[in-house]
């Protein structure tokens, strides 16, 4: 047992990752899974949607989510000795949450280094913004990250990560939803360099908070396919270094400015249907402000702005069901399910025409 914590705590050191197996039975990571995915119909009730609708708007859920809390602290429990062991010092969870890939979200994660976000920005995911330009003080510590597989997962939808890259600085973090973001996951270095990481449900994956990674998308489906983990991350003793602050301009459409600029252009869709109560609704909610754009057929009456108005309007809803779910499930989406589209379809051609 000696021996192999050493061997992976080598591994962690020089490669900036290592798999650790069988880390809870495979029939406890079932039984969560299932539990998980028997409370996803609830809370697509909750949010008065039809479950595929709600699958298609959220993706990945966190704490403190009561659901994702008790199940961090089982699971993370019974894997904190051997993380610790891999680590080499003492760790104490710092944060955790769920990521779901399946036939409603299976485009791939951008490439990233989680240090990169540890002081995430203050936000409240049913506000107009993604977060806010100020880093929070109270945000995520954390040296280490995990991947506590639910299911098992193959080439599809797989963790892949760039070996050795936890030895270079922590690089700004990568904005995905700027319109000329590129994602090094998609370079030919990544792809000559980077290596994937297959599992069965309840292996670990462990990886210093700096290494690059990235996770692959679903392309091929059958009715079961489906990817499921568990991401719990973790702090030691050592003070961590603040990372680069983010220069974020508010008239770029991006993590913290998108929904000022999608409540924006829904505001200038209904001046220039000559909407009477466009001033008042310029302090209003996003969602009153979607309220009077169907009222009164905004979209539709914009064609000539708007390339397919049906399906700013599909986009629309869907965002503010995000909205909704991560209010109430502390829910919230990844690549190109709510954000990128919208600005392509809505934001693009009505404020950068």
């Amino acid at each position: 047992m000696h021996h192999a914590a050493s061997t992976l705590r080598k591994q962690l050191l020089s490669e900036g990752f290592a798999i650790l197996r069988s880390v809870v039975d495979k029939r406890v990571a079932a039984h969560w899974d299932d539990r998980f995915e028997r409370t996803l119909p609830l809370w697509a009730h909750e949010c008065d949607v039809p479950l595929s609708s709600y699958l298609s708007a959220v993706c990945r859920w966190k704490t403190p989510n009561p659901l994702i809390t008790e199940m961090a602290q089982q699971l993370g429990s019974l894997a904190q000795p051997q993380v610790a062991a891999a680590v080499g010092k003492p760790v104490r969870l710092s944060g955790s949450g769920i990521f779901r890939k399946s036939v409603h979200a299976p485009t791939g994660t951008h490439a990233h280094q989680d240090a990169s976000y540890r002081w995430k920005p203050k936000q409240d995911p049913s506000s107009d913004h993604y977060g806010s330009t100020k880093w929070a003080e109270d945000g995520e510590w954390y040296a280490f990250s995990s991947w506590l597989a639910l299911t098992d997962v193959g080439q599809q939808g797989a963790l892949e990560v760039l070996p050795r890259s936890h030895l270079g600085e922590v690089s700004v973090r990568p904005d995905f939803l700027e319109p000329d973001f590129v994602d090094r996951a998609a370079t030919q270095h990544w792809k000559q360099n980077a290596v994937t990481l297959q599992v069965k449900a309840g292996d670990m994956l462990i990886f210093d908070a700096k290494l690059w990674h990235s996770s692959s998308s679903i392309t091929h489906f059958d009715d079961n396919t489906r990817r499921t983990a568990l991401a719990l991350r973790w702090e030691t003793d050592e003070a961590m270094p603040l990372p680069p602050s983010p220069n974020v301009d508010p008239m770029k459409y991006g993590m913290e400015t998108s929904g000022a600029h999608i409540k924006a252009a829904m505001l200038h869709l209904l001046e220039k249907s000559n909407h009477p109560s466009r001033g008042e609704l310029s302090t209003a909610r996003s969602e009153q402000v979607f309220a009077a754009c169907l009222q009164h057929d905004v979209f539709t009456k914009n064609k000539h702005i708007l390339e397919d108005p049906a399906t700013v309007e599909k986009l629309l809803r869907r965002y503010m069901l995000l909205r909704k779910a991560g209010g109430m499930h502390n829910a919230t989406a990844q690549n190109e399910m709510v954000w990128e589209p919208l600005f392509r379809a809505l934001v693009r051609p009505v404020l950068h025409m």
